[in-house]
């Protein structure tokens, strides 16, 4: 039964952390019945980060009753949301989707990973929210900065708080910049594409969160852009009412981003790494090092 989704279920788990202290797969899945939003994260080419996902997200299928439950997802892009909808209605299949969102070009990792999410949601016939910004958007952003785009492209851009200061320590730390010196306007293009990236799918789930009562909604995105002073925190301002929260999902041994806060980390053992995309999802948001954003 999806209803009691324990640890022994989870072999790749290792650990489960609560604000530093010691907890388990199943006290996780306690807290979300309280939260409308729940973030959870992910390095994207590990498989078991994937499988953890799956797990947290049909114990959340099993637990609804007659709440609203729907999946967001940094993997798509609004413009794809028609196909998605066609997907969840049944109009068409996975392989279908896979060629209708050109996943290979737009995201590039394993479409198998994400297919078992997305078939639950096909199965129950619920919302699945394509919520990352247009590619063309974020790259014009990170090559011109808002200046370099159109008054009526930047009329359409979602609320951007760019003087979050644990979030600009976080961009810095793992980008690799200094802020300031020779680099700053360039690095700050990058740190506003990367505020642009969060605020859309922020905006994208808050929406739909606060479009009835008693919704709940799981965000599936990378690590780093799922902790407190990056989609959560920006859904929050939106929806001071809402109760969100945040789950890295880290393999064994690796250290939790830097200014990155999440409720719970779930650590998993190290599975042998997916096949590389072709290209970057962001090519202009590289990080010095792999974290899943």
């Amino acid at each position: 039964s999806l209803a009691c989704v324990r640890a022994p279920q989870l072999p790749d788990v290792v650990a489960v952390t609560n604000e530093g202290k010691a907890s388990s797969i199943e006290q996780l899945l306690a807290s979300i019945d309280d939260h409308g939003v729940v973030c959870v994260g992910e390095q994207h080419d590990q498989a078991s980060h994937h499988r953890v996902q799956l797990a947290i997200f049909q114990r959340m299928v099993a637990a609804r009753k007659h709440r609203k439950l729907a999946l967001g997802l940094e993997m798509l892009r609004r413009p794809q949301q028609g196909a998605v909808d066609d997907y969840v209605r049944g109009h068409i299949d996975g392989r279908q989707l896979h060629h209708a969102t050109d996943w290979r070009t737009s995201w590039g990792f394993d479409f198998a990973m994400y297919e078992p999410l997305l078939a639950t949601c096909h199965r129950y016939g619920l919302p699945v929210l394509a919520l990352n910004a247009p590619r063309s958007l974020t790259r014009a952003i990170g090559r011109r900065g808002l200046a370099g785009l159109s008054p009526l492209v930047r009329r359409s851009l979602p609320e951007l708080e760019l003087r979050d200061e644990e979030h600009r320590k976080f961009f810095w730390a793992i980008m690799g910049f200094r802020e300031g010196g020779h680099a700053s306007a360039r690095a700050e293009n990058f740190y506003t594409a990367q505020v642009t990236w969060d605020e859309t799918m922020a905006e994208g789930a808050a929406s739909w969160q606060r479009g009835a009562q008693n919704r709940q909604l799981m965000i599936v995105a990378g690590n780093g852009h799922c902790h407190s002073s990056a989609i959560v925190g920006r859904v929050r301002r939106r929806n001071p009412d809402t109760r969100a929260m945040s789950i890295a999902i880290l393999d064994e041994g690796d250290e939790p981003l830097p200014h990155a806060h999440t409720e719970f980390i779930v650590r998993t053992k190290p599975q042998p790494v997916a096949p590389k995309k072709a290209r970057p999802h962001n090519p202009h948001l590289k990080p010095r090092r792999r974290h899943g954003s």
